[in-house]
């Protein structure tokens, strides 16, 4: 804000004494401008120069013997050579030249970030542009394993003893079940299956070689309207993938000797008997279908890639003949239960060639089960 000296002008006629009162008052009233030795200037009125004139100068020196104000406020001199200045602030213009220092500061800030950003972007776009175009690829890229059909065990006149049957099956990802108890309830309740054994499928374990597992079977096989159920429930971590099942059309028939498979990630392998013992010939090898994802994980459309085609496994035939086994497994259960026997097997061969024709084994009746045909855990004593 300016400040500005208010000059009062005194007559000419009035007595030097008035005039040294009226003086000595204004400067009273202006104690910032006053010198060191207030009353030695105090009677001599000040030129608009500066210069100090004497107290009988003549009043012509103002027009119409009238005093000038002097609008840049000089003080009048203390001392020999001094002079008491006062220096006239605009904050206005003093506000307008921090904000242009501000706005400078900000450009300057905004065009280094600019510098930046562009060094950048020619580093990503330009210099290793090979580098992310390859990492881009494979992260939109995903494979999935087509499981391939187990070969069918046939009798040595062609029957199928175990083959495999389209089939939904329930498997889990443990490491994204974020709610075990409650799944494990749902689950048990719609599969028909123990509670505890599904919660112990549902926690995170790790594997032989210390990984955190990433798939565990929860049913094998589940029919059409289960596994529609099952999806309509949209558990995090568990999926219905149509993968076929083994079954036995003749039932426990020769199963000691059939043996038994385990479910796995790409199709199953052979835990006992022939399912063991020709385990590589009936597995067969999964095929490849590498296409791009969404971020869902989900195959895009028409996006196919590469796509390898399942190989399906070979047949086994053997020499048993479903008639002679049935016959065998019966007449040596019934033998095993009048004698109070432990267990008992035989094995029918043909003499004429070598081939067996049944090969049967019974369970006594131990710790109270009663006798029975042995089965694939049981082994084939014979």
């Amino acid at each position: 804000m300016t400040q500005r000296r208010r000059t009062f002008t005194l007559p000419a006629n009035l007595p030097a004494r008035a005039r040294e009162g009226r003086r000595a008052s204004q400067a009273a009233r202006q104690p910032s401008r006053r010198s060191d030795t207030p009353n030695s200037d105090m009677a001599q009125p000040v030129r608009l120069d500066g210069q100090r004139t004497t107290g009988h100068q003549s009043n012509s020196q103002y027009p119409n013997g009238q005093r000038v104000s002097n609008e840049r406020g000089h003080a009048p001199r203390s001392g020999a050579g001094r002079t008491t200045r006062l220096v006239v602030v605009d904050q206005a213009l003093v506000q307008a030249k921090r904000d242009r220092a501000r706005i400078g500061f900000m450009i300057v800030v905004v065009v280094g970030l600019l510098g930046i950003l562009t060094v950048r972007l020619v580093d990503v776009q330009v210099v290793q542009s090979a580098h992310w175009r390859k990492a881009a690829a494979m992260q939109s890229l995903g494979t999935n394993v087509v499981p391939s059909s187990r070969g069918t065990i046939r009798d040595r006149d062609g029957n199928p003893l175990a083959d495999d049957v389209p089939g939904d099956r329930v498997v889990v990802d443990p490491e994204h079940v974020d709610n075990a108890p409650f799944y494990a309830h749902a689950l048990s309740e719609s599969l028909g299956l123990d509670e505890k054994r599904v919660l112990a499928l549902l926690q995170p374990h790790k594997l032989k070689n210390n990984k955190p597992s990433h798939y565990q079977v929860i049913s094998d096989s589940v029919d059409a309207n289960t596994a529609e159920l099952i999806k309509e429930m949209d558990f995090p971590g568990i999926t219905v993938v149509a993968q076929p099942r083994r079954d036995y059309p003749a039932g426990a028939l020769a199963s000691s000797v059939l043996g038994a498979v385990r479910p796995t990630e790409h199709g199953s392998e052979g835990t006992a008997g022939i399912e063991y013992l020709f385990d590589q010939s009936l597995r067969g090898r999964p095929g490849v279908l590498v296409a791009d994802h969404d971020v869902n994980g989900l195959e895009i459309p028409s996006s196919e890639r590469r796509n390898t085609p399942a190989r399906p496994g070979s047949d086994v035939v053997l020499g048993l003949d479903m008639g002679i086994q049935y016959q065998a497994e019966q007449i040596l259960l019934d033998q095993v239960l009048a004698q109070n026997a432990l267990g008992g097997s035989v094995t029918a061969v043909d003499v004429t060639n070598g081939d067996v024709l049944a090969m049967a084994s019974v369970t006594g009746g131990r710790h109270g089960a009663g006798a029975h045909v042995s089965n694939a855990e049981q082994g084939d004593q014979a």
